[in-house]
C-alpha cells in the first residue's frame, strides 16, 4: 500500500469521524431544545426566585454551544473530504500529464 493510498484513507477516516461527531452534537442540541420548560413545569416559585430564567439561560447556552460545535465539526469533515478530492484530482492530473513521457519513439 502506497503512502498516498494510506494518506487518502486517513483523510476519509478522519472526515467520517468528524462527521459522526457533528451528527452526535446536532442530535444533542436537538435533545437540549426539547428540554425547554414553562414556569409551571418547574414550580410556582421558579419565576419569582429567578430559577426559571436561570434554567432557560443555561439550557439555551448549552443548546447553542452544541449546535455551534456541530457546525464547526461538520466544516472540518467537509474540509477533509474536499482536501482528499483535490489531492486525488491533482494526482490524476499528474498521471495524465506524465503518461507517455518516457516512451521512446513517440
Amino acid at each position: 500500500m502506497s503512502k498516498v493510498t494510506v494518506a487518502l484513507e486517513a483523510l476519509t477516516h478522519d472526515s467520517g469521524q468528524w462527521l459522526e461527531t457533528s451528527q452526535t452534537l446536532q442530535a444533542a442540541s436537538g435533545s437540549c431544545s426539547s428540554l425547554a420548560l414553562t414556569v409551571h413545569d418547574l414550580s410556582w416559585l421558579s419565576e419569582g426566585t429567578g430559577l426559571f430564567a436561570t434554567y432557560e439561560e443555561i439550557r439555551l447556552k448549552v443548546e447553542t454551544l452544541l449546535s455551534q460545535g456541530a457546525d464547526e465539526t461538520g466544516k472540518i469533515s467537509r474540509t477533509l473530504a474536499h482536501v482528499r478530492r483535490i489531492y486525488e484530482a491533482s494526482d490524476r492530473h499528474a498521471i495524465n500529464d506524465l503518461h507517455g513521457v518516457w516512451d521512446i519513439g513517440k
